[in-house]
């Protein structure tokens, strides 16, 4: 019987060796294939960082140009509104300058005006003077007692 358990332990001692080398090689194979699957997860994910930051960098390029048209269309406009204004300013300047010199134009206008009318009535007042004058040296005004005998020019009354 001894022979018969030092067999027993001989074929139990290749079967673990055999067991053993088995899950050794299992054990490389495993941990190859979770190496390969490693690199593998870290190509997709470099990949997918790559893939992200292209996407990225031409997203932000474009809006940095939308970014430039909009500044670039604004400072046009801007500088379009700005010459306007000074056209306007200018314009309303001219308008005012204009306006100014009209009404001086009329003010004086007006002056002379006046003056002439003064003049006018001044020369009307000297003929109604002068006509008033005369008609009261042409007028004779004649006081009787008994009845009062009123003689203007060649017209007689009497009261």
């Amino acid at each position: 019987m001894v022979d018969d358990h030092q067999t027993t332990i001989r074929k139990m001692q290749a079967t673990w060796d055999s067991e053993k080398e088995s899950l050794e090689t299992e054990k490389r194979e495993l941990v190859e294939d979770h190496q390969s699957s490693l690199a593998k997860f870290q190509e997709l994910i470099d990949k997918e960082r790559e893939d992200t930051a292209a996407a990225h960098a031409k997203e932000i390029t474009s809006l940095k140009d939308q970014i430039s048209s909009l500044t670039t269309s604004y400072e046009e406009k801007l500088a379009e509104a700005g010459k306007t204004l000074k056209e306007t300013v200018e314009a309303h300047k001219l308008a005012l300058e204009t306006l100014a010199t009209e009404k001086d134009a009329l003010i004086s206008s007006a002056e002379e005006s006046k003056a002439a009318r003064e003049t006018e009535l001044q020369a009307e007042i000297v003929k109604i003077t002068a006509a008033m004058t005369r008609a009261q040296e042409l007028m004779m005004v004649h006081f009787t007692f008994p009845g009062v005998v009123l003689t203007v020019g060649n017209a007689t009354e009497s009261r």
